[in-house]
Order: structure tokens, then sequence, then C-alpha cells
């Protein structure tokens, strides 16, 4: 069957960065039943049933990768082929927080050779997207979604609860 999936229950789903989007997206898929993991060393606590551990963990040991960083002198291209080499093979990487967090050769040649399972895409290094961007997009292994989770009336006010951390766990 053509559109066969894989489902949530069981897996692990590791998060590179635990701030207030990850952390609702944690509370919306722990019922699936699933584990969920993460890395993010300015979040001391969190909550119980999430698993705080290293990025190196994250990578290693999760089903589902799923990166949640902001743009810094400490993050970009922080996720390299190192990382991403320790991923199980059926892994899934999942981007859509910022492209240039990602070294994208080092996520390509993954993707092009097979040594992860797929990517599912929401950031891309250039709009409109590039020669190497669209190997990525065009690949069978990937779902690319355009980046318009901002273009939205109320989006705002969301930011302004986020900022007051109305949604933060931790």
């Amino acid at each position: 069957m053509q559109f066969k999936g894989n489902e949530l229950a069981g897996k692990t789903i590791g998060m590179v960065g635990f701030g207030a989007v990850a952390q609702r997206i944690a509370e919306m898929v722990r019922g699936f039943p699933c584990f969920i993991q993460f890395y993010d060393p300015y979040i001391s606590s969190a909550d119980a049933t999430f698993k705080k551990t290293t990025l190196e963990d994250v990578f290693a040991h999760s089903d589902i990768v799923s990166i949640h960083l902001p743009v810094t002198d400490e993050t970009v291209g922080m996720i390299d082929r190192r990382l991403i080499g320790t991923m199980k093979s059926d892994a899934i990487f999942v981007n859509t927080a910022r492209a240039s967090v990602v070294n994208r050769d080092h996520l390509l040649e993954a993707i092009e050779n097979r040594r992860i399972g797929g990517a599912v895409l929401d950031v891309f290094n250039f709009e409109p997207p590039d020669e190497k961007d669209y190997r990525l997009i065009n690949s069978p292994l990937v779902l690319a979604t355009p980046h318009t989770a901002g273009a939205t009336h109320e989006v705002e006010d969301h930011h302004v609860d986020i900022l007051n951390k109305k949604y933060w766990i931790g």
C-alpha cells in the first residue's frame, strides 16, 4: 500500500529545544502514547513525564527528532553530520524551526544516501528555494510544507501569550 505510515504509539520523540512550542507539541503527542525526551540547556525543570537528556542521546535514541531552536551564534549549523549520523536508520528528522540551525549539506547527504528514514521540513535556507533546497524538497523521503504558521491574523496575540509564558510547562 502506497500511503502506509507508522504510529506514534511506542515511539520515542526527541525534541531539540524545549521552549513554549516544543512543550505544547509534547503535550499534544503524549497521549498517543509515546516517550518524549528533550535537550535544552536552558530548561531546568519540566513535566516529570518528559525526560531531559543530552543532545547526543536525543539523536541516537529517538524515532523522531524534532528541532525547536532559535537562531543564535551557538545554534547556527549545530545539527551536523556527527549528530545526524547517530540517528537510527528509520528515524524521521523534523525541522519546523529555522533552516540555519541545520547543516543543509549534511542533511541532504543523509537523505540522498538513505541513512535516515526521512525528513519533514517546513523551513529552507532560501525563499524561494535554491537548487539544493529543491533536491531536498523533491526527495521521496522528504515531506516539505510551506513555512506559513505565522501567516495568520491572530499570530501577534499568540506571540504575546508565548512571550508571557502562558503556554510554558516548566
